[in-house]
């Protein structure tokens, strides 16, 4: 009647959408928890690193999920683990200008960040190797597992990490390496969980 496959189109938006609700609430926590814990100024700090990072990713490869989606449609599952590899060997621009940030952090006397931009360049490309395997759920059209992986657990567990960090300690230094080491652990054990079960082919 719709011309439409409901069931896949349902089941999509379905798990999609229970993803959003729990990541937005847990985002929601972690704010009230950070405003009533931790200065404005180590919140800056904190999100000024972020944001240093984020500029930093436009070296880094891109179109890596589309190009894996592509391929294991096509039958060629063993993408996943190469453009894995390939992906964090080409990092090697990205480390070297964190690298080249911190030792003019550190020669301008700004250790924190100095050290910051050290964890930045050493956490990411492993961080956004390990997050292509949501990339191979989706060409699975396995949504279920793209949405409580991905979308649940690779955000909660970092939010309750953090959430702890925020209790324990004040200091951006230390939140910088609680984002970038859970999200990093979290990632990689998904990972192998995914090619566990799928057992992609060569």
């Amino acid at each position: 009647y719709t011309k439409t496959d409901m069931k896949y189109l349902v089941g999509g938006s379905f798990w999609n959408i229970f993803s959003q609700i729990i990541v937005s609430t847990s985002t929601l926590l972690l704010s009230i928890a950070f405003a009533h814990f931790i200065s404005k100024e180590a919140y800056g700090e904190y999100k000024y690193i972020l944001s240093i990072a984020g500029i930093l990713s436009a070296f880094a490869l891109s179109g890596l999920g589309a190009a894996i989606n592509k391929s294991v449609n096509q039958g060629y599952e063993g993408t996943l683990n190469d453009i894995f590899w390939k992906n964090i060997k080409w990092s090697v621009f990205f480390m070297l200008i964190a690298l080249g940030l911190s030792i003019y952090y550190f020669v301008n006397g700004n250790a924190s960040l100095g050290i910051a931009m050290l964890v930045v360049g050493s956490f990411s490309p492993f961080l956004n190797s390990t997050n292509l395997y949501n990339a191979f759920l989706e060409a699975k059209k396995d949504f279920r597992r793209s949405a409580i992986y991905f979308g649940i657990i690779g955000n909660l567990f970092p939010a309750i990490c953090l959430f702890i960090g925020v209790i324990l300690t004040s200091k951006p230094i230390w939140l910088v390496v609680i984002y970038f080491a859970s999200n990093t652990l979290i990632g990689l054990i998904l990972y192998i969980r995914v090619l566990n079960i799928y057992k992609p082919n060569k």
